[in-house]
């Protein structure tokens, strides 16, 4: 039993990290006007908003931010200004809503 629990531990890090992977393909297919949650280290966050086409809606206190792209592209252009992770968001509800409490 003892040997099955570190493939279990490596085989859930994969399906999250390939669910992971999956979300944040999805959100290159955003339009303009589609919400995201980005994530980038909290000191270099407001780097990130400067250098992209985007609006902030809601922000958290763990580097989590809701955005919404002034331009088509916007999301490579997250990812090109230091953002590590971009996924599509819902304004109300879902994960983020955890994720952006204070």
């Amino acid at each position: 039993m003892t040997s099955r629990l570190p493939r279990l531990f490596v085989l859930g890090g994969l399906v999250l990290g390939l669910w992971m992977a999956l979300l944040s393909a999805t959100a290159f297919g955003s339009r303009s006007s589609d919400a995201v949650l980005a994530w980038a280290p909290p000191d270099r966050m407001a780097e990130v908003l400067a250098a992209a086409p985007v609006s902030l809606v809601d922000a958290g206190s763990r580097g989590f931010v809701v955005l919404r792209g002034d331009a088509p592209g916007f999301v490579p252009a997250l990812y090109a200004s230091g953002a590590w992770l971009v996924l599509p968001a819902r304004r109300r509800g879902g994960c983020a809503a955890g994720l952006l409490a204070p």
